[in-house]
């Protein structure tokens, strides 16, 4: 069984397809590892996508790699606008079948907006009223006293 040799783009310098089409396996995987890092480094942050993209008052937004927690003002006329409501979604990147990049945004539900701080132990987001950090367990209860003076 033989497999066709692929065809370059026409988008592809060709003296570029030449350098390729000589390295080895190892060769041609360590481009693939420098050409997906180099879009990522052209491609827009997805927080200033979001920010740029986003309807609404954006409350938080929470990176967590591979997606983004964002935490909106609900848009319902319906909930008033000192409710502490919030909007929480899924947010990813997506690939269209053109190859561009969209923003998919998945709503997760309606939840309470509540005071948080940042766990001093790991860095991540901590409810005011807790006396533990739910991610790393490191004592918050003296932030949590603060808090309540």
């Amino acid at each position: 069984m033989s497999v066709d040799e692929p065809v370059a783009s026409d988008r592809l310098p060709s003296a570029l397809v030449d350098r390729l089409d000589v390295l080895d396996v190892p060769g041609l995987r360590a481009a693939r590892t420098y050409v997906d890092e180099r879009i990522e480094h052209c491609t827009t942050p997805i927080r200033e996508r979001i920010l740029a993209e986003a309807t609404g008052e954006i409350l938080g937004i929470e990176d967590y790699g591979p997606y983004v927690l964002v935490r909106k003002r609900p848009e319902h006329r319906d909930v008033p606008e000192d409710s502490q409501l919030v909007s929480l979604y899924h947010v990813t990147r997506e690939k269209r079948p053109d190859s561009e990049e969209t923003l998919n945004w998945s709503f997760i539900g309606q939840v309470m907006d509540v005071a948080v701080f940042d766990c001093e132990h790991c860095g991540r987001a901590v409810d005011e009223r807790a006396n533990y950090c739910p991610h790393c367990g490191h004592d918050a209860s003296a932030h949590s006293a603060e808090g309540e003076r």
